[in-house]
């Protein structure tokens, strides 16, 4: 996430960087803008601050002085001054949501060599290797491969919990159980990976320290009751495990690896 800071010394590069991506590059203004409206009450409310704080100095020597009246009307005076810091106070807090939200939106900046680009068709091809297979007949899709086979049920998935999902028979089942352990065995074994069991609910701010929030929530799935949401990875949970630390740079790297359910709605229900 970027930081007030980094938003002004860097807005040209993010805008850069955003019209790469094809996106449009208005949000940086609109941040720049809410920042400096938010500048400004910061600064108008120090310097009300500093004026409440002599003259309450002020009022004390009135009061020293028995000059009684002309203690009350400052008194009233900064009454109302102190109602005008607190609004200017909650106007402040509105405009720090309005820019959070903001910050957290705007991508990482790409790097320099990245070619700007649409769609996928402008995608660039680094490597290639190998050809693609060669049939003597039609191939059919994973999908109908598994339920000629038995290894598939969408429709008892379709009937017990909806679209987007699906139920693993037998050698279906089996495979997948292998396949976790097939990989963790060689995060652990092969490539000095700790395994790390994780919650799979978690706090939004968990969420909100990952990226997925507030940018992809309409692709999450959320507990009503508590307000925890769903992973979609195990990289939310890992990661967050070293949250509000600072990690010393003899400690890294650090090497965690987890097998999770992964919880998102997915573009389209195959």
């Amino acid at each position: 996430m970027f930081l007030p800071k980094n938003l002004r010394n860097e807005a040209k590069a993010i805008r850069e960087s955003l019209k790469k991506r094809g996106e449009d590059s208005e949000v940086v203004d609109r941040a720049l803008e809410i920042d400096e409206r938010r500048r400004s009450i910061i600064t108008e409310v120090e310097e009300k601050q500093h004026r409440r704080n002599e003259e309450s100095e002020r009022i004390g020597k009135l009061k020293a002085k028995e000059k009684d009246e002309e203690a009350e009307e400052l008194i009233a005076e900064m009454s109302r001054l102190k109602e005008e810091i607190q609004e200017l106070n909650e106007k402040r807090d509105k405009l720090d949501e309005e820019l959070n939200d903001l910050l957290l939106r705007l991508p990482n900046l790409l790097h320099d060599t990245v070619p700007r680009g649409d769609d996928e068709t402008d995608n660039r091809l680094e490597e290639k290797t190998g050809e693609p297979g060669q049939f003597d007949f039609e191939p059919l899709p994973h999908w109908e491969i598994g339920e000629k086979q038995g290894l598939l049920d969408l429709e008892a998935a379709q009937k017990i919990s909806g679209s987007r999902f699906a139920v693993l028979k037998e050698d279906g089942a089996r495979l997948e159980r292998a396949l976790i352990n097939f990989m963790l065995d060689i995060q652990r074994e092969e490539n000095g990976y700790e395994e790390i069991m994780t919650p799979v609910l978690v706090r939004p701010e968990v969420m909100e320290g990952t990226g997925q929030l507030p940018k992809f929530e309409d692709d999450m799935y959320k507990t009503v009751k508590d307000e925890q949401y769903l992973i979609p990875t195990a990289e939310v949970s890992l990661i967050n495990l070293y949250r509000e630390e600072i990690l010393s740079p003899e400690d890294l790297p650090l090497k965690k690896t987890g097998w999770t359910p992964c919880f998102r709605r997915e573009a389209g229900a195959h």
